[in-house]
């Protein structure tokens, strides 16, 4: 059986499985895994990588090679941002195979990380690579160094510390909002879509597809869905965390689909079984049948969770629909047991 081993030789994998940080190099788990057909998170992104690395492998000979010596490299942002490209370029060459696809060449100005051309049309991909916040790196390693005869516990945070009255849900929430947040790489022409990969060893089970949901509720717990929060939430939209709601905060900053205005047309959040699709309500650009239909076959592909102007170009109602779901639920448990909000 094909393993992501056999992509690299002997001195390589001892290099990278040799690194003792306090954060290991992210291939490492990978050279290390005893593949089975356990259909778990690890698995599945295992699968999600080799497929990239053996797809562009092939197709993009050159590139591999580029991408093969960044991942060789011991630093973790650069290596984990690398495999994050190699996984969201094996489901897109899987969908758009018989299009021309080619990785854009890094240069001094910004450009996307991908174009996907068929006839006249053209799609623009940029790939970001969520991972644990870096300041949580550092008071990690404070942790790890420490003398442990006298030694604390730390609390740790992956999407940063929260600010003063902000709850975990609404850091997590801002932390997806700003990924890319300049969007130097977005193509004013073409359409163009942010790729948000969450497969990261560090997050991987921290985000669920019903987080693209506005709210998921289990046995008298209500959660706002941080993905479709930081796409189409705004200021002043009431965010739940917890048992009954009693206490909810109220969002202080616009998601990036907000009336202000985002560059990107669509954003993809691609998790270890789940590739869901957000698509900017105010976009100008159309994203034509023909592509669309491409897009459907994306793997992992989950149109119960994404949010699209099809088949009606009606999402701005629903988002809007939804919003008055949320406050007029706020609402009513406050009235009916005193619940209050946090400002």
């Amino acid at each position: 059986m094909p393993s992501i081993s056999d992509y690299f030789c002997d001195a390589e994998v001892q290099k990278i499985t040799k690194i003792e940080t306090y954060k290991n190099h992210p291939l490492a788990p990978f050279l290390k895994f005893n593949h089975t057909s356990t259909f778990n998170d690890f698995n599945c992104i295992y699968e999600n990588t080799l497929d990239g690395m053996r797809l562009a492998s092939v197709h993009d000979s050159k590139w591999f090679s580029k991408i093969k010596e960044i991942l060789l490299n011991d630093a973790y942002e650069n290596t984990s941002s690398a495999l994050s490209e190699l996984r969201a370029y094996g489901c897109l060459k899987r969908a758009f195979f018989d299009f021309t696809m080619e990785p854009i060449s890094k240069g001094k100005k910004s450009s996307p990380d991908f174009s996907i051309e068929y006839n006249a049309e053209k799609l623009f991909i940029e790939v970001y690579c969520k991972n644990i916040n870096g300041e949580m790196l550092d008071k990690i390693k404070e942790y790890e160094i420490q003398d442990f005869t006298n030694s604390k516990n730390i609390t740790i945070t992956p999407f940063g510390i929260p600010k003063k009255n902000e709850n975990i849900t609404e850091n997590v929430i801002h932390s997806l909002a700003q990924a890319k947040e300049k969007e130097t790489q977005a193509n004013y022409d073409f359409y163009s879509i942010l790729w948000v990969d969450i497969q990261d060893n560090s997050i991987r089970q921290l985000i669920r597809p019903p987080s693209a949901l506005p709210i998921r509720s289990w046995n008298g717990h209500y959660n706002s869905g941080e993905l479709w929060y930081s796409c189409y939430g705004n200021k002043g939209l009431p965010i739940l965390e917890g048992e009954d709601c009693f206490n909810y905060t109220l969002m202080r900053h616009d998601g990036r689909f907000n009336e202000s205005g985002s560059k990107y047309d669509a954003i993809v959040f691609s998790l270890p079984k789940a590739t869901i699709q957000f698509e900017n309500p105010h976009s100008k650009k159309k994203l034509s049948n023909n592509l669309r239909y491409w897009v459907f076959k994306i793997p992992w592909f989950k149109l119960e969770y994404s949010w699209l102007k099809f088949p009606n170009n009606d999402l701005i109602e629903r988002i809007n629909l939804e919003k008055k779901r949320i406050r007029s639920f706020c609402n009513f448990i406050r009235r009916r047991n005193g619940a209050r909000h946090q400002n």
